[in-house]
């Protein structure tokens, strides 16, 4: 965010018998973004979600090599010890999924606040597709999450 500040002409101070300042501060600082920040701001916001997506993209994947890792070594009658630490490295890849998509979440939130508030300057439709592609994966991941837990259900 940008800083504008304002110093006032008046650099003398008046002090009083104890050697206190008494003319306050001989400036005032306007803390307001400039319009070259806001789009900085906003491309920060943009870089954001683009890498949530990724992010999110990549801990699924990964989730999916581990627990075929574990597969293939439980089939293969790997050692318990080994298996474990698979195990945990799979709930820890089980963890990061719910976390990004909650920053994901927030990220989107943010920009569509600041899309319409109108605060975006020039075309706008790069970033709504963004809104849209997120808000999709975040969708899938719903319709996932719920599919999965009906199948648990049924087990």
């Amino acid at each position: 965010m940008g800083l504008d500040l304002n110093f006032s002409k008046e650099i003398t101070s008046k002090m009083d018998s104890s050697g206190k300042n008494t003319s306050g501060p001989c400036f005032s600082a306007q803390f307001r973004p400039s319009n070259g920040s806001l789009s900085r701001e906003i491309e920060i916001k943009i870089g954001t979600v683009k890498r949530l997506i990724r992010d999110l993209i990549s801990y699924k994947k990964e989730l999916k090599i581990e627990e075929d890792t574990y597969l293939k070594r439980q089939s293969e009658g790997e050692d318990e010890y080994v298996l474990r630490k698979q195990k945990q490295v799979i709930d820890e890849c089980q963890r990061m999924i719910p976390d990004t998509e909650c920053r994901l979440l927030e990220a989107v939130e943010k920009l569509s606040k600041d899309l319409t508030d109108g605060r975006i300057d020039g075309d706008s439709s790069k970033i709504t597709s963004l809104i849209n592609e997120a808000s999709a994966l975040l969708e899938h991941q719903v319709l996932m999450a719920l599919y999965e837990s009906i199948l648990f259900r049924n087990k």
